[in-house]
Formats: C-alpha cells, structure tokens, sequence
C-alpha cells in the first residue's frame, strides 16, 4: 500500500536534476508525478486518496476555467475532451483497450464461482477430446465433428472473458455460437452424408450448405423444432443488433428537476447484477452441453466409470451454482422459481439427456 510520503518521493525522484527555471522541463516533471498518481491510484491509502482527489479537483476547476476563456475551436474542443476525459465522462482508449487484458476490477462472489466451476469444467471436456484424438478419426465426418469441438472450447474461452467484463452482447453471441456448432455436431454424427456437403467447394454444395443447415432448418434435421427459444433469446440479446440487445447495456433516469430523461449507455462492459447472473448461467448451461455432447458422440471412446462420475459431479455442481446464484437472485427480485427449480431436479439423470441425443 502506497502512502503520501511516496506521493513526495515520487515528485522529488523526477524534480532532482530538474534546473527550476526550466519550465518546460517542470511541466513534464509534473505531468508524470501525475501519471503516477492516477496510474496508481488504487494502490494507495485512504489518506492519500483522499489527498489526490482534492489536487485533482483543483487542477480540473482550474483547467475548466481557462478552458471555458478561450473562443471555441480546435484547441478548445480538444481541452474540452481532455477534461471530460479527466473527469470520468468521456473514454480513454487505452482504458478501455486494457479491460480485457485484465482480471475483473469488480470482486463478486458469482465471478469468482464462475471462474472455478468454469476452469474445472474446461479441462474435463480437454480431458474427455483428448481421449478421443488418441482414437484415429477417420474421415470427413471425423475431421468435422472433432474440428467442431475444438471450435467450441474457443468459443467458451471467448464468451468466458467477455462474461467476466460483463461484454453483455458480445457474450451472448459466442455463447449462441456454441449451440449452434453443437447442433451440426449432432447432426453429423447422425446422418454423416451433410459432413460431405458442408465441406464440400462444389457451387450446388455450397447453395445447399447456406439453405439447409441454417440452425433452425439443422434443428429440424435432428427431430427438433425449427423455433428453439433458447437459441432465438441468445441471437437477440448477441449478434442482432436488437432492441432488447441494446437495453441490457442502458438505464434510464429521471431527474426530479427535469422531466427530460437522461439516457446512460455503458461500453467495455455493462455490470448490472442481471446481466452477470443471465451471463453467467448461461456460460456454464454451455458447459454442460458441450460434455453431454462429447459423450453422447464419443461415448465408445471414454471410459464408463469415468463418465458416470463426470456425469453426477457435473449436475450436482451445476444445480449448486443455479440455486446459488439465479435462483435466489430471482427469488430477491419477485420472479417465479417454481418452474426452474423443477427443471434442475431433473439434471439428476443426465444419463437420460444423452438417450435423446442432447
């Protein structure tokens, strides 16, 4: 933990071969002392914080006030931008590029839950595809049902970091890619003959490909139906570009003083309690099907004791995690759980899912 005493050393450290009358030499003394500070601002005490807050507050009623002198231009829009950008009201690119590159600043149960069930999951489904690599996999079928699988785990890396940010849409998209590399999966490993034509470059194929294994018409394919709600949920809350999509990343508040609604819009990720409970199900709802769906295509493979027991610890974690974390979220928030809660008692005979080819 920093203190004001190294907020002093600090400035002293980049004053002491500074000639004092050497302005611009003082200016980028104390443009970096002020780097420092902000860089750094979560590592210093209470005191300190307190400290930088009031000379940050100072030097941006300052720069307000000689910003608000000039004539508009240029140079006055940009300082405009640059005192926004101070304040908190207006992006900093390189902010916003390191949000990724970083574990989540939020400390929350549901995160950290997430984070141990997903890894643990993560590795038996490398695991269970490294069983099946070690089989020689024969054709295209074969190249296309393992392909699909490891496409999938990129996918579940891609929607687990997005989840961890609270990337609401970007999410929801590769988490709907999951499904619906998981149907083509199914339908491969039951009628091999569209492995053939999905990889095939011949023109008629590559027509035939784009009309008929579309997921709804994939679906249909596997004795489903066309309209999966799930599927249709994720698509809308993704890549869709829909209403629905862009409220799950706005709030709307009324000032007392104004009837004119303010309209917030959040980017680099939008940490609404919801968005972390939906997002996060649904990672691990991913999870679970993903390993369903290895046994279910390569059960021969595997090895029987093992996948029982992969089978009940996946659904006791899984129904844990639910009631954890949505189910008692919903119950907070008035929603019904009745239904739901029957739904995860169910999740006790995974075996069953994989008789109908899940």
């Amino acid at each position: 933990m920093l203190s004001k005493e190294d907020m002093g050393n600090k400035l002293k450290e980049l004053l002491a071969d500074i000639d004092p009358r050497d302005n611009a030499a003082m200016d980028e003394a104390i443009r970096k002392s002020l780097s420092f500070l902000t860089e750094n601002y979560n590592k210093f005490d209470a005191v300190a914080k307190e400290l930088i807050d009031q000379m940050t507050d100072s030097l941006l009623a300052k720069a307000k006030e000689n910003i608000d002198k000039m004539d508009d231009g240029f140079q006055k829009r940009q300082g405009e931008r640059i005192l926004k950008m101070a304040s908190g009201s207006h992006q900093d690119s390189k902010i916003l590029v390191q949000v990724l590159e970083r574990r989540p600043d939020k400390k929350l149960e549901i995160l950290d839950d997430t984070r141990e069930t997903f890894i643990k999951g993560l590795q038996t489904i490398l695991d269970l595809l490294l069983d099946v690599r070690e089989k020689r996999q024969q054709g295209i079928v074969g190249f296309s049902k393992i392909s699909l699988f490891y496409l999938c785990v990129d996918e579940l890396l891609a929607a687990y970091h997005l989840t961890q940010h609270a990337f609401v849409n970007q999410a929801y998209s590769h988490i709907r890619s999951i499904f619906e590399n998981l149907d083509k999966i199914g339908l491969f490993h039951q009628q091999p003959e569209w492995a053939e034509i999905w990889v095939s470059d011949k023109p008629e194929d590559r027509k035939k490909v784009r009309k008929e294994l579309i997921p709804s018409k994939v679906r249909k394919k596997l004795g489903r139906k066309g309209y999966d709600p799930i599927y249709s949920m994720f698509s809308e809350m993704g890549p869709h570009g829909t209403f629905r999509g862009i409220q799950s990343r706005t709030a709307r508040k009324i000032n007392d003083s104004d009837e004119i609604p303010t309209i917030h819009f959040w980017i680099a990720g939008c940490p609404f309690e919801h968005n972390y409970v939906w997002l996060c199900s649904f990672l691990s709802y991913a999870v679970v099907h993903i390993l369903l769906k290895i046994i279910y295509v390569y059960s021969e493979y595997l090895h029987d004791e093992e996948l029982e027991k992969i089978l009940d610890d996946t659904a006791t974690e899984f129904e844990i995690f639910i009631k954890k974390h949505y189910v008692e979220w919903a119950k907070r928030e008035g929603l019904e759980t009745e239904p739901l809660e029957q739904d995860i008692e169910k999740l006790r005979g995974l075996r069953a899912l994989l008789n109908r080819g899940i």
